[in-house]
């Protein structure tokens, strides 16, 4: 699917995560709605997608990010409890996650 935001290709990962960080450097509120307007018009998971690629950013962008997108995190949920998330925290998320995937792949 192609989207692009003000000129800036957002149609990969890697283009998606960099039009969150220029809307999330500029910290504001009505773009971080506008885009989400936007991006919810051609996707109806918007608000996972973001809340998910805000993941492959810095604890602190992605508490901002979350905040001023306002949604979740699929794993580390709202802004709040972004914040509190250590990083083995994270880790053993993601190792649980990939130990059920497995499990499910194997009953396949």
């Amino acid at each position: 699917m192609e989207f692009s935001w003000r000129g800036t290709d957002a149609s990969t990962l890697g283009g998606f995560i960099n039009v969150l960080e220029q809307i999330i450097e500029r910290d504001d509120p009505d773009e971080a709605a506008e885009f989400l307007i936007a991006y919810l018009a051609q996707n109806e998971h918007a608000e996972a997608n973001v809340g998910y690629a805000l993941g492959y950013l810095s604890q602190s962008q992605m508490v901002a990010g979350l905040r001023l997108f306002d949604v979740e995190h699929p794993f580390f949920g709202g802004a709040a409890e972004a914040a509190k998330i250590t990083p083995d925290q994270a880790f053993a998320m993601g190792q649980k996650m990939g130990e059920k995937w497995r499990e499910e792949q194997d009953e396949r």
